[in-house]
């Protein structure tokens, strides 16, 4: 054990002797680049009406309300549109087997601005925050409504986010 001790001992000793030990090292750069590019989504919930009485309900409007969700990246301006559905004319129409029922989409709770997809003039705009913002589309069955034949009414609205 002794014969370990001294040979640790000169040999911290030998070392404590040298003089200029140096090490060898080099330095260099790491480029880090990203590019993050402006997006968006865009979906909606059913709007439904429900069950619309002719007689009962000839004299008013029959108004429901429908989510629209937009996501898109912090900062992005968009404009959110709808198109005009199935219908074959300037109005929207929901249409069954026998018949059709006319609605309109507005973009305030009043019901006075129409929603539709001409960029600028009856869009939503907005600016995206990371996160998703709620929009809401405001229906209405219009009033003297009563020639209309008994049946299931659909229409699809195709939802668009333009950023």
């Amino acid at each position: 054990m002794k014969k370990t001790s001294c040979s640790a001992t000169l040999a911290a000793l030998a070392l404590s002797f040298v003089d200029g030990v140096q090490t060898a090292g080099a330095a260099g750069t790491l480029s880090v680049s990203a590019t993050v590019t402006d997006s968006c989504s865009v979906s909606a919930d059913v709007l439904a009406f429900g069950v619309i009485d002719p007689l009962v309900n000839a004299g008013e409007a029959t108004d429901a309300t429908a989510p629209v969700l937009v996501s898109c990246s912090n900062g992005t301006s968009y404009q959110v549109g709808l198109d005009g559905g199935n219908a074959t004319t300037s109005a929207r129409a929901m249409t069954s087997d026998d018949g059709t029922l006319d609605y309109s989409l507005y973009r305030d709770a009043n019901r006075t601005e129409t929603w539709g997809d001409n960029i600028g003039t009856d869009t939503v705009a907005g600016t995206g925050t990371g996160t998703t913002q709620t929009l809401t589309v405001y229906g209405r069955v219009s009033a003297g409504q009563q020639h209309v034949p008994p049946g299931a009414y659909a229409d699809t609205v195709t939802v668009t986010v333009t950023y």
